[in-house]
């Protein structure tokens, strides 16, 4: 077959045309302390809080997060990212850490600080979310799918009591699928790590997180009794997630395995002077282990 050199022409110039249009299109946003939500979220008029910035978000788009300490709670992204075309929220380089932090002041307190339900491709890397004791996560996703949360950090959070059956979590996946959760650390937590519930939750990977000090909390059903799970994997039939290389020093339960919390891949976690390392109650079937130890 030959091509007319007007055609390929204009094959080359359709394709240069929609390379331009995909970088011209991908927007960067700028938050600092001392920014201003009525700014435009340019680098030199940033905004002053990271929702304002996530309200304006598109696929491709990255928001970078000047030094300081953020107070903020159910920041949104507008719209989703695509799996070529991630929306990115990350400190801005080269300026120090970016700490976060939930304003409840009590258990009645119920909203996330990042709020991924029915989003998908959001991208959350390189924040300390630290210091405070209220709020449903620190990152809630729901019916979220390709998420990726990553080198966190995740210190002096969570309280004993507990106001909804799922809150005072760190990280929670809820019916949602090929999310990741990897290289994060925690520390010094009371309550849940990373929570892996629900029937559509599967194909999610949670990989070499780092779990100390965990304390527990209260459960509607536990009495007086509390609980922690650094990792809590429950209620699906068919989840294949994949929990690996994880480790966890002086923890209540390092994975708890719950409910039909079925059919995942478990391996290679290391616990140290923890009460339990792996919990998998008699619902829980078709659980592939290996390689999963313990020391004191």
């Amino acid at each position: 077959m030959i091509f007319h050199y007007s055609k390929i022409g204009r094959l080359a110039f359709a394709v240069l045309f929609l390379l331009c249009w995909a970088t011209t299109f991908a927007t960067n946003y700028y938050v600092s302390p001392a920014g201003n939500d009525t700014a435009d979220g340019s680098e030199a008029a940033p905004f002053k809080t990271i929702a304002k910035a996530a309200t304006l978000v598109n696929a491709g788009d990255t928001v970078f997060v000047a030094e300081g300490t953020y107070t903020e709670q159910n920041i949104t992204p507008k719209s989703s990212g695509t799996e070529n075309a991630m929306i990115v929220f990350k400190p801005k380089p080269g300026t120090g850490d970016v700490i976060i932090k939930h304003p409840g002041t009590s258990i009645s307190d119920n909203t996330p600080v990042f709020q991924l339900s029915n989003r998908n491709y959001i991208w959350i890397e390189g924040f300390q979310f630290k210091d405070f004791q209220y709020g449903r996560a620190s990152i809630y996703i729901s019916s979220g799918t390709g998420n990726v949360v990553i080198n966190n950090r995740f210190e002096n959070l969570g309280n004993s009591e507990v106001g909804t059956w799922d809150g005072n979590q760190m990280v929670a996946l809820f019916n949602s699928t090929k999310n990741v959760v990897c290289n994060n650390y925690f520390k010094n937590i009371t309550g849940d790590g990373i929570n892996v519930n629900s029937q559509q939750t599967t194909l999610n990977l949670v990989c070499n997180n780092t779990f100390i000090d965990f304390k527990g909390k209260l459960r509607s059903w536990g009495g007086q009794y509390l609980y922690s799970r650094a990792i809590d994997v429950q209620d699906m039939s068919d989840g294949n997630n994949v929990i690996a290389f994880n480790s966890a020093q002086n923890v209540v339960h390092h994975i708890w395995l719950d409910r039909d919390g079925s059919n995942n891949v478990v391996l290679r976690n290391f616990g140290r002077k923890g009460s339990g390392l792996v919990f998998n109650e008699s619902r829980c079937a078709k659980m592939w282990c290996r390689k999963t130890s313990v020391s004191k």
